[in-house]
């Protein structure tokens, strides 16, 4: 509360300044049509915060939109830093595991595409943040911040289809907890003696693969304009964001059997979901050089009991271009 006093007090005893909306304005461009056309963003940081294992990482991605055409294509990748802490499953299993499966670390793949079914400009009234020329004007930033202009805006809805990998690290104790079960229903141990003598809990990891196709539904909306306000810097919005919602079905899912002592231990008793949904946001700027950020949540097809994620994603630079010499 008083990080705000301050500035509230300003505005009140400042005096009336003209504001951008009733200033001179002059419209620098509004072309929401003609953005560039292919955007590669590199991930310094992403976490995944997995029902299976938390993991954070870097990664890479890519959108392609034609200038013609009525689809668009994208892409992504992500892994872990490192196999210790930054894999949150495949640390414990490396340090803790009584079965001999080799750990694998979390792996993420996926490339879809979007076939457009409404790709429309209408021009709408919105909200653009503006700054005074004058540094000293703070009254002038603080009360003319969003300004009201009508400007085109771009949305395309269209249906989605895609398909993903990605493997991980599992905890094959913990899922069967979670189902309901225990080390006892494959024919395993539930305790080990230690060095020492005393017992200790039998730990059961192996590796998940998951092969899965999505489909769903997207809307993308782009801002393309500058606007020129007199005694105001230039003021820009030339954001893309999409939000959009999948349904998954990972016909290929699979939990590696466990291999301990000299035999090798079925874990179809482990009971999986090959459904999930999931929904999403992702921005980037049509910038030469620019970022862009991402957010999902949902149920991945995943051991039952460990499907929830969130997942956070932040690309800076994103390189962007037109592919071809603009006319």
């Amino acid at each position: 509360m008083t990080f705000f006093l301050p500035a509230w007090v300003i505005a009140q005893v400042a005096p009336t300044d003209a504001l951008p909306d009733t200033t001179k304005r002059e419209v620098i461009y509004d072309q929401p049509e003609k953005i560039r056309r292919i955007f590669v963003g590199f991930q310094p940081v992403y976490t995944d915060v997995f029902s299976n294992g938390v993991n954070a990482g870097f990664g890479m991605d890519a959108y392609f939109l034609p200038k013609t055409g009525k689809f668009d294509v994208r892409a992504s990748f992500r892994k872990p830093y490192s196999s210790r802490f930054f894999d949150q499953t495949r640390d414990n299993m490396d340090k803790t595991s009584n079965t001999l499966n080799e750990s694998v670390g979390f792996l993420f793949a996926e490339v879809g595409g979007t076939w457009h079914l409404k790709d429309e400009i209408n021009t709408i009234t919105g909200k653009i943040s503006v700054i005074s020329k004058d540094g000293q004007k703070k009254d002038s930033w603080s009360r003319a911040a969003q300004v009201s202009v009508p400007f085109r805006q771009r949305r395309i809805t269209g249906v989605r289809a895609g398909f993903q990998a990605w493997r991980s690290s599992v905890d094959v104790t913990r899922v069967l907890d979670r189902q309901g079960s225990r080390n006892a229903d494959i024919a395993l141990p539930e305790q080990i003696e230690g060095a020492d003598g005393n017992f200790l809990p039998f730990n059961v990891f192996s590796n998940l693969y998951s092969r899965a196709l999505y489909a769903g539904y997207s809307l993308t909306r782009i801002r393309n304009h500058s606007v020129y306000f007199e005694g105001y810097e230039t003021a820009i919005q030339d954001g893309i964001v999409s939000v959009y919602a999948d349904l998954m079905v990972a016909p290929w899912l699979k939990v590696d059997d466990v291999e301990y002592g000299f035999a090798s231990y079925s874990l179809e008793k482990v009971k999986l979901r090959r459904t999930g949904i999931r929904a999403g946001v992702e921005l980037r700027s049509n910038k030469k050089f620019g970022w862009g950020y991402a957010a999902e949540l949902g149920w991945r097809p995943a051991p039952r009991g460990s499907t929830g994620y969130l997942l956070v994603r932040l690309s800076i630079p994103v390189f962007a271009g037109y592919l071809i010499r603009r006319n």
